[in-house]
């Protein structure tokens, strides 16, 4: 291909919407957007979130992983089942400063990777560290 178009699909956006409101605490408002994939996707009414009914979601508090409310974690796993195999995990991750578990089978070494690791960063493309004066991430 001459160019690599971006993509941005309506449930992304929506998804997107969703986190920023699970980060400003507008409870309500984020679950109300999380609804809105599920009852696309085909799930009955017992299956959609309230401030009242969280299904068991908890909040995340692992020194290992990093924390965050249960509203966000609703939000991070709709995200994860919504965009599956779209590249979008590690940067959901690594943005809301987590810390990605790498602890299964594969090829990858088995560890937990800080958001702070700065071999998680791409390089800065030349034509914009260059015009811009900022410093090029660690590595590159």
């Amino acid at each position: 291909m001459l160019s690599s178009p971006v993509f941005c699909r309506w449930g992304e956006v929506i998804l997107n919407r969703a986190e920023a409101y699970a980060h400003k605490g507008e409870v309500d408002k984020a679950l109300a957007d999380v609804n809105v994939i599920r009852t696309r996707a085909g799930i009955p009414a017992e299956g959609m979130f309230s401030s009242a009914n969280m299904h068991g979601y908890t909040g995340i508090n692992d020194p290992e992983i990093g924390t965050c409310t249960a509203v966000e974690e609703i939000v991070y796993d709709e995200r994860r089942m919504e965009l599956a195999f779209e590249g979008h995990r590690m940067f959901d991750v690594y943005r809301n400063k987590l810390n990605m578990d790498r602890r299964y089978a594969g090829a990858q070494p088995w560890k937990v990777v800080p958001y702070t690791e700065p071999h998680i960063q791409y390089p800065i493309p030349n034509n914009e560290w260059t015009v811009s004066g900022i410093e090029q991430n660690p590595g590159y």
